[in-house]
């Protein structure tokens, strides 16, 4: 076989390769691949717990911290926060117990910056009233 040939071969392998590969890539999900952990949407309701969740982290307060982390038992406890909106606040809560504030303050800003508005909230700033525009004096 002469050495004209080889580099044509190790060609093919890599276009047989790609050609399984690629798609596998593109098609897989993104939890499979070790990305797409995004934060999970919120209940509209709970959201507020966000805003004291980085404001307790931001200010490195534990006793913010603990006083939300009160409030989440209670709400976990009545079953009106939800399994995934819980894990994302306790991986929260824990960071900051811990004194992995940076940690924390990361996890409360993403979870914070990746929420999306419900349609309701859509609608209800398309309905609201605008006050009239203020005019500038021709002076």
């Amino acid at each position: 076989m002469s050495s004209e040939l080889r580099p044509h071969r190790v060609d093919l392998r890599r276009r047989r390769t790609r050609s399984v590969i690629l798609p596998l890539v593109i098609f897989l999900p993104p939890a499979v691949l070790g990305g797409g952990c995004s934060p999970p949407q919120v209940d509209p309701e709970h959201r507020e717990l966000i805003l004291r969740l980085a404001t307790a982290t931001s200010a490195r307060d534990s006793q913010l911290l603990e006083a939300v982390a009160e409030d989440l038992k209670a709400h976990r406890a009545a079953g009106t926060l939800g399994g995934a909106q819980h894990a994302a606040f306790e991986a929260i809560v824990t960071a900051g117990r811990t004194d992995d504030w940076d940690q924390a303050q990361r996890r409360a800003y993403a979870l914070r910056d990746a929420q999306r508005p419900t349609q309701a909230e859509v609608d209800r700033l398309k309905s609201r009233p605008l006050p009239p525009p203020k005019r500038l004096n021709d002076g």
